[in-house]
């Protein structure tokens, strides 16, 4: 813009100083074309950068796509006792019966399997069916006797 104002003052400054008529018209279209010509050439400047800012904000897009991040916010709460009893059920127990058949049936088909001479998965099968059972009855007992602490006997 400060181009242009000069421009127009030497012009003005030219055509005060005794040019006939002719010669200021010429130098005025002169200057209009030059003035035409500087807008063009910011004109596509302007299209330049506008262009390579939209391939950059293009490829920041395309970058932040590829390389989501999900962030999770938790927010917490307060509970009562009561709500907290009530939101979380207690797991339940294996009972002795269970635990000890599981066991017995364990050590009883590595017993066999070690025990057996010639056939290694029979003797695994028998020794842990008579784990199991050994492990079931050994539960039970258990069972029994913390059914009758809890009864008081």
């Amino acid at each position: 813009m400060k181009n242009l104002a000069i421009i127009g003052l030497a012009l003005t400054t030219v055509v005060g100083c005794g040019q006939n008529k002719t010669e200021a018209a010429l130098a005025a279209q002169k200057v209009e074309m030059e003035n035409e010509q500087l807008r063009d050439s910011i004109r596509i400047v302007n299209s330049v950068k506008e262009q390579e800012l939209a391939e950059e904000q293009l490829a920041a897009t395309a970058a932040a796509q590829t390389s989501q991040r999900t962030v999770v916010h938790h927010t917490y709460a307060t509970n009562t006792a009561a709500q907290e009893a009530e939101a979380v059920p207690e797991k339940k127990k294996m009972n002795n019966k269970v635990k000890g058949t599981l066991i017995g049936a364990g050590v009883g088909a590595i017993t066999g399997a070690a025990v057996s001479k010639d056939k290694k998965g029979k003797g695994a099968i028998i020794g842990g069916v008579v784990g199991a059972g050994v492990g079931l009855g050994t539960g039970a007992v258990l069972d029994k006797r913390e059914k009758d602490k809890a009864n008081g006997q």
